[in-house]
């Protein structure tokens, strides 16, 4: 975890804004890491110290006080705290009880909401769900961690094979208008996870998704609203390995205790409020409450198995080391590019990089051509690389790889489409514009545009595509 915050600051187009942002992680570190140390005596005393945080900020939220994050953040830490207000003492009990609740009515987080309810059923079912438990064979139990963080961490490795997998859930009536932006955000941030798989830096998501999803600025977004695809994102799928590993240790450490133990339930139901609620919003990993995220996982009850001497877990702790090293130079260009073309984020045009400053890069893709010849990410950046240079051609043929493979991807959609403008292939790029809501405004600029850069013959053919999408059935 440590060594993916240090690459997530590295790998970042601005530094500045991955400071802080790794600063924060490493306080997420150290927080959990000195709860887990503590003696039992002084863990006892945590729930109602967090109770008393937890009523202070609800009493922030009710009284409309300005705080450094959002509602939607507001809304998660009031939400994955309240179940250890039953911890606390008598006389804050009740007020760590009701204020919260208050507080999260009025930040009206429905994620929060449906990770509240579903804690609430396990906490009532836990004594009939523990007997179940105690019938299934030892190995089985013993390995319950892995298979639910593998049972996750394999969901999410076809997802990210296969983003589209998620589109035709865009046609289910859904009860809230703003879920299926975020099911159109988790599609693309997936993308985006494919061509950075190791993570591409702290606080990236604006610039990235605005330059290699939608291809144009989008300045307003700065996360998919979607814990585990933030932290994939931002961090890499081995962060996301980490992590999911750690809530399941966690969740099955707490459930183990939860029957007998108020602290292990109330425990269990925050991890719980924190897993799902992760779906909907990422308030405790893209605000300033970072810090926190940790914290219901070192509150699990600690194990005091002693290690096994025969570390089974050897072998793949190897092939964890051995594997990013392996994928590090697939993605190192397109991190170079990404923080070249970046830089100065989004006060420049990054389609409009010098393309001297982006040459020593295509020797770098082409290596990864030869050792995989239909590597998406390499044949994407060398079309935008080639578009840049206006060879169109070569333009043509990388983008038009690369649709191939990922037919469902924004940016490589509209790349393409005008990439074949200009390669004066319109009837080709018609079918590609006509899903562009901006493509008749673009054409119109570009028809302007370019007898600036001295080429009317482009400007020509800017005015062609426009006319052909007006007229086009």
């Amino acid at each position: 975890m440590l060594a993916s915050g240090l690459w997530a600051w590295w790998a970042a187009y601005d530094r500045v804004a991955a400071s802080l942002r790794l600063i924060l992680w490493l306080y997420a570190i150290g927080v959990y890491g000195l709860v887990i140390l503590l003696p039992e005596t002084r863990r006892r005393q945590l729930p109602t110290l967090i109770s008393a945080l937890n009523v202070l900020l609800a009493g922030t939220v009710l009284l409309s006080l300005p705080l450094p994050f959002d509602s939607d953040t507001s809304g998660g830490i009031l939400a994955v705290f309240l179940p250890f207000a039953l911890l606390a003492s008598a006389p804050l009990r009740a007020a760590a009880l009701l204020l919260p609740f208050t507080a999260l009515l009025k930040t009206r987080e429905y994620g929060a909401w449906v990770g509240l309810l579903i804690a609430s059923g396990t906490w009532l079912l836990v004594p009939w769900g523990m007997r179940r438990l105690r019938g299934l064979p030892r190995p089985l139990k013993k390995g319950s961690i892995f298979l639910l963080a593998g049972a996750f961490f394999l969901g999410f490795l076809l997802l990210l094979w296969r983003p589209s997998l998620l589109l035709p859930l865009e046609s289910i009536p859904l009860p809230l208008e703003n879920l299926h932006t975020r099911l159109e955000y988790a599609v693309n941030t997936l993308y985006l996870i494919a061509d950075y798989p190791l993570g591409s830096g702290f606080a990236s998501f604006s610039g990235l998704y605005s330059r290699y999803i939608l291809g144009i600025a989008y300045v307003f977004i700065e996360s998919s609203h979607n814990l585990y695809l933030d932290l994939a994102q931002e961090q890499g799928i081995f962060a996301l390995a980490a992590f999911a590993y750690l809530l399941a240790d966690s969740g099955v450490r707490a459930a183990s205790r939860a029957e007998t133990s108020l602290p292990a339930r109330a425990t269990l139901s925050s991890l719980i409020i924190l897993a799902v609620h992760g779906f909907f919003e990422a308030p405790l990993y893209t605000s300033p409450a970072l810090p926190l995220l940790l914290l219901p996982l070192a509150l699990a009850p600690v194990s005091h198995r002693p290690p096994s001497p025969h570390r089974p877990l050897l072998p793949l702790r190897y092939f964890l080391v051995i594997l990013p090293l392996l994928l590090l130079p697939l993605q190192l260009p397109a991190t170079r590019q990404a923080q070249t073309e970046l830089r100065n984020w989004p006060q420049t045009r990054p389609d409009q990089t010098p393309p001297e400053a982006l040459a020593p890069l295509v020797p770098a893709y082409q290596r990864n051509l030869r050792l995989l010849p239909a590597h998406f990410a390499s044949h994407y950046r060398l079309g935008l690389i080639a578009l840049q240079e206006r060879d169109f051609a070569s333009a043509v043929f990388h983008l038009h790889t690369a649709y191939q493979h990922k037919t469902a991807h924004p940016g490589v959609r509209k790349a393409l489409a005008y990439a074949l403008v200009w390669d004066g292939d319109i009837r080709e790029a018609l079918p590609l514009l006509g899903t562009l809501p901006e493509a008749s405004q673009d054409l119109m600029h570009y028809a302007l545009w370019w007898p600036t850069q001295g080429r009317d013959d482009l400007a020509a053919l800017a005015i062609q595509a426009q006319e052909a999408l007006q007229n086009a059935p």
